[in-house]
């Protein structure tokens, strides 16, 4: 039978009760206050076996590259080498596995996007630089191919970690093109000036 260890609320005497009456008054047998215990009731249902993952390995499986008793349950992708769970660590966003010591050799590299903490907004860069021409005139030879070399690079590569519209970069292409609008009517006018004055 399971018993319930506790203490008399008032004179701190144990007490053991047994799971089947706990949620019944009993009485203390030294000051004979009531005393009324609530059990959770996942105490009273009976335990149910997980599988582990984690467990000893058999004769004929594979076994953790750092502990050789325990069953490997995935293999690094970076260094192949068999991981118990206790080793695996996912990679997130993808299916993959590293195992701690690659793990941790890219995060002093910083490699892959889904460790990076930060990331700039290139197609924010391009809207700041493309308005930057808009505004003043005489830094559009500059800002104009800065602005369509960013649109170039980074159109396809990912501007967040959570998912972000391009709207920026299409705004920033329609500025180039009224700069380039503007430098041409600017290049006609002065053209045809020229010709006026011969």
């Amino acid at each position: 039978m399971k018993v319930l260890s506790t203490a008399c609320p008032r004179c701190l005497t144990p007490l053991d009760i047994p799971l089947r009456d706990s949620m019944r008054a009993n009485t203390c047998p030294v000051c004979e206050a009531r005393v009324i215990t609530h059990v959770f009731p996942a105490l009273l249902r009976p335990a149910r076996l997980a599988p582990r993952r984690d467990t000893a390995a058999l004769t004929d499986e594979s076994t953790c590259f750092n502990h050789a008793a325990k069953r490997a349950v995935a293999v690094c992708d970076d260094c192949g080498r068999f991981v118990c769970n206790l080793c695996d660590v996912p990679v997130s966003g993808t299916a993959g596995h590293q195992c701690v010591a690659c793990f941790e050799q890219s995060l002093k590299r910083e490699v892959g996007p889904d460790l990076s903490t930060s990331r700039t907004h290139m197609d924010e860069v391009a809207l700041t630089v493309a308005a930057m021409g808009a505004l003043i005139f005489y830094f559009a030879p500059v800002t104009l191919p800065v602005v369509c070399w960013l649109i170039l690079r980074y159109w396809r590569e990912p501007q967040s970690v959570v998912p972000r519209s391009r709207w920026r970069f299409v705004v920033a292409g329609l500025l180039v093109l009224v700069q380039l609008a503007e430098v041409g009517s600017l290049i006609a006018a002065f053209t045809f000036l020229n010709s006026i004055t011969k």
